[in-house]
């Protein structure tokens, strides 16, 4: 009985040492939960406190963007500045607020196109003493016209205003206003022209090209008739073209060809109805493309280039070798060549002054008309001036034109000397053998030592 006492004794000590341990462990484990709990709290302050600044540095960011924003939105739509600097960029409707995307991309596309220009300090005050002086140009050209312009200043810089038609509007959207009134004004004038032309293109206007290319044709023809009467000393002759543009001319006109058939070989007033449709569909074509070439110009400028026909053409000089007639770019020597570009003239200005009065002077000028030309064939050009009875005024360097193939000539010799302010003129005439000095004329000033009458 004692042995069983005892033993109960014993492990009743060892179970009350055991919750003693377990108490002492739940104690240390609750003053570690305790010290965890005050690092916690404070942890927990630490990110609230974090929070709340990092919520307030978000709301401050984001009204600074939304400012921004706004502020680009309103630089944008208001001064018109950007549209102007960079035309190509599409800019964001105006009449809802713009998005950070919208924004966004503008102000990146924006930058990347102005990245090249001068932005530093001395180009801005540059450019802000140039506005003034700018405006006021603005301001007289427009007063000119009837208009007047006005500058605000704003937050956005200065804005520039044109009072057009009793309403203020910004530079750029008046010129978008104006082209599209343009626009609309071309497409009536085209209905207008469309019904003028088909009215009297194959009439009036074809008839008058008709009639002017054959003009040409028949005065070439009488050049050439005057070139070949009267060959070189040499017997060389000479032969003036007019032909059409060759295809491979980027001036070359599509069309000519068929159409100039039917303006020389027929008259106006037997042309089929093909012809008619033809030449008129080739006269319209030279007037489109006149319009695509410079849409910007008047319908008289369009119609004028449209229907030029020296611009078809082109003028050309050929010579008579070995009984053939060859190009004068090809070989030849510099006096033919000089020759060939020369003849053709005299010819020309004969041919002219046929239509006028017998004894009116036949005047033309040269102006070292013979640089380049040996002896001979100048005395043989001076032949031709003689042959195709023209009267000539001739400056030159060297040459004094006393040739046997003139008969008669009147000379001035201008002598100049360095550093004088006077010019000696001595006067000399040539019979057509010799040449003979002249007695100086009235002279406008008189000689020193002489007395003028009172």
């Amino acid at each position: 009985m004692q042995a069983t006492v005892g033993k109960q004794v014993e492990e009743l000590l060892k179970e009350i040492e055991a919750a003693e341990a377990l108490q002492r462990e739940h104690e240390r484990g609750f003053k570690d939960a305790q010290a965890q709990l005050i690092v916690a709290s404070s942890s927990r302050g630490t990110a609230e406190a974090t929070v709340k600044g990092l919520a307030e540095k978000l709301e401050d960011r984001t009204l600074t963007r939304k400012l921004a924003t706004e502020g680009l939105q309103a630089y944008t739509t208001q001064t018109g500045f950007i549209a102007i600097a960079v035309p190509e960029l599409e800019i964001p409707l105006e009449t809802a607020p713009w998005g950070i995307d919208a924004a966004l991309t503008l102000a990146r596309r924006a930058e990347a196109a102005l990245a090249e220009v001068p932005a530093e300090e001395a180009d801005w005050s540059r450019i802000s003493r140039e506005v003034g002086t700018e405006f006021t140009q603005l301001q007289s050209t427009m007063s000119t016209q009837g208009h007047s312009a006005t500058a605000e200043p704003s937050d956005h810089g200065l804005i520039v205003r044109i009072v057009y038609q009793q309403r203020p509007e910004r530079p750029d959207v008046l010129e978008h206003r104006l082209d599209t009134e343009l626009a609309e004004q071309r497409l009536i004038l085209s209905a207008q022209e469309r019904s003028l032309l088909e009215e009297h293109l194959e009439k009036e206007v074809a008839a008058n090209l008709q009639r002017m290319i054959r003009d040409t044709e028949e005065r070439v023809s009488a050049i050439n008739t005057e070139l070949y009467k009267r060959p070189t000393s040499t017997g060389m002759r000479y032969r003036l073209t007019w032909e059409p543009l060759p295809e491979s001319d980027e001036n070359a006109v599509p069309g000519l060809a068929v159409a100039r058939k039917r303006l020389l070989n027929t008259s106006a007033d037997a042309w089929s109805v093909q012809d008619r449709r033809q030449v008129g569909e080739f006269l319209r074509a030279r007037i489109d493309a006149e319009r695509q070439r410079d849409d910007r110009g008047t319908l008289f400028e369009t119609l004028a280039r449209a229907l030029d026909y020296r611009r078809w053409h082109s003028f050309g000089v050929e010579r008579n070798q070995d009984r053939q007639w060859k190009p004068l770019s090809g070989p030849a020597s510099s006096g033919e060549r000089a020759l060939g570009l020369t003849v053709p003239l005299f010819a020309a200005a004969s041919s002219h002054y046929e239509s006028s009065d017998s004894r009116a002077p036949r005047l033309v000028l040269l102006d070292e008309a013979f640089a380049g030309i040996d002896d001979e064939a100048r005395a043989s050009c001076m032949g031709l001036i003689r042959e195709f009875d023209l009267d000539f005024v001739m400056t030159s360097e060297r040459e004094w034109g006393c040739y046997a193939e003139l008969p008669g000539l009147s000379i001035c010799q201008l002598v100049r000397r360095e550093g004088m302010d006077a010019v000696f003129v001595s006067r000399w005439t040539w019979d057509g053998r010799e040449r003979h000095a002249e007695g100086d004329p009235v002279r406008r000033f008189p000689e020193s030592g002489t007395v003028e009458p009172q």
